[in-house]
């Protein structure tokens, strides 16, 4: 039996939370039952998030090699929180967005201080944070270079994810 109340251990909730993240892909985005689905897979990531934080899980006093195997697939609940919040339509659609985006910057924060981040990905992460409100991967005006940069983007994306799926990395499991 599916524990979700308050001695549901964060492991448990977390499996629970992509399981039902890999379910809402196969429900149409429209009906009430995805609703349900995508609103209770929030609420148990918002769990865990709470956990995580109780557990001090992860310090800026740490490394990468002072975590723990098991603690690493933890990084990505912000992450698939976020993603999860961006699929939402609530009352409030910008609230949902505000929480995404600062879900979306600790996630890349922490991965930033674990030294995580590519070369690349942190001088991009670093022209964010210089100028939240304008930063941009491309011009928009110029669709082009936009293309470029979305293609670019997509095709990192999936060797990083072939890399991941290849070397048994628990990230593999968390981010896909």
């Amino acid at each position: 039996m599916e524990q979700n109340g308050p001695d549901a251990s964060l492991r448990e909730l977390f499996r629970q939370a992509k399981q039902q993240q890999t379910e809402l892909d196969n429900l149409d985005p429209r009906s009430l039952q995805h609703k349900e689905a995508l609103q209770s897979a929030i609420s148990i990531l918002q769990r865990c998030r709470q956990l995580v934080g109780q557990n001090a899980m992860f310090s800026t006093n740490e490394d990468l090699e002072d975590l723990t195997t098991p603690d690493i697939q933890y990084l990505g609940v912000e992450y698939i929180l976020a993603e999860l919040l961006l699929r939402s339509y609530g009352d409030d659609r910008q609230k949902s967005l505000n929480e995404a985006s600062d879900l979306l910057e600790r996630f890349l924060t922490r991965l930033d201080h674990y030294d995580m981040l590519s070369l690349n990905d942190r001088k991009l992460f670093e022209r964010y944070r210089e100028d939240k409100e304008s930063f941009t991967l491309a011009s928009a005006g110029n669709a082009e270079e936009r293309r470029k940069t979305k293609i670019a983007r997509f095709q990192e994306e999936k060797t990083l994810k072939n890399k991941l799926q290849a070397s048994g990395s628990p990230l593999f499991r968390i981010l896909c």
